[in-house]
């Protein structure tokens, strides 16, 4: 199942790749659960983790407004990462860290970086 054209579509426009299948599971090694709780709990928002959706770029360097970027939040609650994210070629710690990233994104419904991403440790 493709993500919805209009998504998919923002996705390719800002970043010049292509968006393949959803991921319907990340790797439970990356713990999700357990991440979105400490990002609820630091950035003291709560969401729906259950509507995020998670999408994986087909190639192994994006970029994003001029910028590479391991990982990319909309509003549509959709979370893209590069594969490495997922597939073991980054260590658990450092996709754990893209993934809370992009989950503070969806928790704040915002692009921007604001203090709450210093204040819980993970860095833009």
């Amino acid at each position: 199942m493709r993500p919805p054209r209009s998504v998919a579509q923002a996705a390719a426009d800002r970043t010049g790749a292509d968006v393949a299948l959803r991921v319907v599971q990340l790797p439970s090694a990356l713990n999700v659960d357990s991440l979105w709780a400490a990002m609820e709990a630091c950035t003291g928002r709560t969401g729906d983790l259950s509507k995020v959706r998670w999408h994986v770029f087909t190639r192994d360097d994006v970029h994003l407004d001029g910028q590479q970027v391991v990982g990319a939040w909309f509003p549509q609650h959709s979370i893209y990462l590069l594969p490495q994210n997922i597939d073991g070629r980054f260590s658990l710690w450092y996709a754990q860290q893209n993934v809370a990233h992009e989950m503070v994104h969806e928790l704040l419904r915002t692009p921007d970086h604001p203090a709450a991403f210093e204040v819980c440790r993970i860095t833009p």
